[in-house]
Parts: structure tokens; C-alpha cells; sequence
């Protein structure tokens, strides 16, 4: 495969897991893999989306799984778009099956449960605990609002919502243990 022709970068993080084990994501799917701090680069998108990365969550239980969450909306393209790999990005597995068709913000594994995550779309906050297998509308006082960025903090085991133009809600996560 050609390399994936993209103009800036739309999210980057490092694995809570492995040191220098970097990740970054493009403006049109290009999925970027660094082992070694950044000196080196290797560009693993196959079965990933032409569309905007918009967020990366590598998983805190195994270094060579990682989540990302792309939108299309740039490009008129309004579908959901919500992946996985097992093997640092190499191939991609979709898992947005049971997500309303709608542009994908944030992807958050949660930092206890593996099994558990969540997706930020541009309407609702979405939950999941077979790991992507099928989701559930999370929370019932959430207005419908574009959701910019997911965070837990884990002393208070609080899951926090950033959105755009409504603020930050947050909702306990007890319930979901």
C-alpha cells in the first residue's frame, strides 16, 4: 500500500505500558508507530479508514493493542468510525457494530477493566464492556452534545466529559463495577 497522503497531525500519544512507544494518527488515517522514541517511524494503517484521527488510547493491559476513534466530518462523511489492533496497528478491526452512525471524538479504555470502554461521538458518551463488541447510550443526564475529549480520574473513579460548548459533566463510574 501507498503511504496515506496527509497534511498534520491529529493525535499523538505515548503507551502508559512501554516507554518510547509512541503513537500518532493524521488528518487522513495515517497511523504512525515509534518504538524508540521517535527516532524511527513506521506507518501501520491497513483496514483503517481514510478519514481524521482524532484520538489514540493504547491499552494499559497489553502493549500491542490500541484503540482509535476517527472522524469523516471534514469530508462529508458523517459515519461512525472506531477501531482496534492487536498488533501495534498493523491491521485494524472495526468496532463501532452497534454505535449510532455518527463521528467518532474519543476512544478511552477504562484504566481497571480492559473489557470496559468508552466512545465520545459528536451527540452522546457510549459504553461498552465486552470490549468493543456492543454499546450502550451512557448516562441519562447528558444533554445531546459533541463530546471533545473523555478523562477518568481515578481516586474519585469519576469518568469526566469535555464537550463543545456545554461544558464538562462528569458521572461516577460504581455502577459499572
Amino acid at each position: 500500500d501507498p503511504l496515506k497522503r496527509s497534511f498534520s497531525t491529529g493525535a499523538l500519544t505515548e503507551s502508559p505500558v512501554s516507554k518510547g512507544l509512541l503513537f500518532a494518527g493524521t488528518d487522513r488515517g495515517a497511523f504512525w508507530v515509534s518504538k524508540n522514541d521517535g527516532l524511527s517511524w513506521e506507518e501501520n494503517d491497513r483496514g483503517l479508514a481514510n478519514n481524521y484521527i482524532r484520538s489514540i488510547c493504547p491499552s494499559r493491559f497489553d502493549k500491542s493493542r490500541v484503540y482509535v476513534a476517527m472522524t469523516g466530518i471534514n469530508y462529508d462523511d458523517l459515519g461512525a468510525y472506531l477501531y482496534v489492533s492487536t498488533d501495534l496497528g498493523k491491521t485494524w478491526t472495526s468496532i463501532s457494530a452497534g454505535l449510532p452512525n455518527e463521528p467518532m471524538n474519543v476512544v478511552l479504555e477504562d484504566p481497571t477493566n480492559e473489557n470496559i470502554l468508552y466512545a465520545g461521538t459528536i451527540r452522546a458518551v457510549y459504553i461498552s464492556i465486552d470490549r468493543g463488541k456492543s454499546w450502550s447510550c451512557f448516562g441519562d443526564k447528558m444533554p445531546g452534545v459533541a463530546i471533545a475529549d473523555l478523562e477518568i480520574h481515578r481516586n474519585s473513579n469519576t469518568l469526566f466529559a469535555g464537550t463543545h460548548g456545554r461544558g464538562i459533566y462528569r458521572i461516577g463510574l460504581g455502577p459499572v463495577y
